[in-house]
Parts: structure tokens; sequence; C-alpha cells
């Protein structure tokens, strides 16, 4: 189960990122997936879930953007999607696709609750 590692290291960059706030909860975190991560949301959520319990972010959404794979065919010059780990260009046939988007596994926002009032 890879996704407790990857919850784990998660949680290590969301503490970084959220370290100005510490008083604070951390409501959200929206990441962008890529498909060739083959990263199970559902899964990495449990994960996320169980590493965080008792902390700041126990309750924590995790919003995932799954970001489709697409590729550069070296052959004819082709840039488009591609269903699974690219081999063959659909347009031309040839060997050598290289992929351009789906290995992301980011975090793009987390956002924190609201301060207290003064």
């Amino acid at each position: 189960m890879h996704e407790l590692a990857l919850a784990q290291s998660l949680w290590g960059i969301i503490q970084r990122a959220a370290a100005p706030h510490a008083d604070r909860r951390i409501e959200r975190a929206r990441l962008r997936l890529g498909m060739l991560t083959h990263v199970d949301p559902e899964t990495l959520t449990f994960a996320f879930q169980a590493v965080t319990r008792g902390t700041k972010a126990e309750r924590c959404e995790l919003v995932f953007e799954r970001v489709p794979v697409t590729a550069r065919c070296g052959v004819c010059a082709f840039v488009g999607p591609s269903a699974t780990e690219p081999g063959l260009c659909p347009s031309c046939g040839g060997a050598g696709l290289t992929v351009l988007t789906g290995r992301e596994l980011e975090v793009v926002t987390i956002d924190v609750e609201d301060p207290p009032d003064a």
C-alpha cells in the first residue's frame, strides 16, 4: 500500500506549508493527481485520515483534480491524449511517445480555518 507512504509525505508537506498558521485547523487540501500515478484517491484519503488522526488536520478534506495522460510524438509531432502508458502514436503509429501530463502528484492549495475574532 504505497498510499500510506504518500499520506505520510503529504502530511509533512502540509505541515510545512501551514506552519505560519500552526494555531489553526487545516480544513482542505487540493491535489493534482495524474492518472499514471496509479494512486487511488479513496485509499489515499483513508491513509491520510489515519496519519493525521489527533492532529490539526484530522478532518482535512482532500480534493482531487485528476490529470489525464497526454503525450507528444517524436516522429509526427502529434500532441494529445493517451488512454494509458504511452506506446504507439495514435496519429502515425510511431513509437517513442513522450509523456507530457499524467504523472503529477502535487499539492495545489491548503485551506486553514479562519482566524479567531480578536
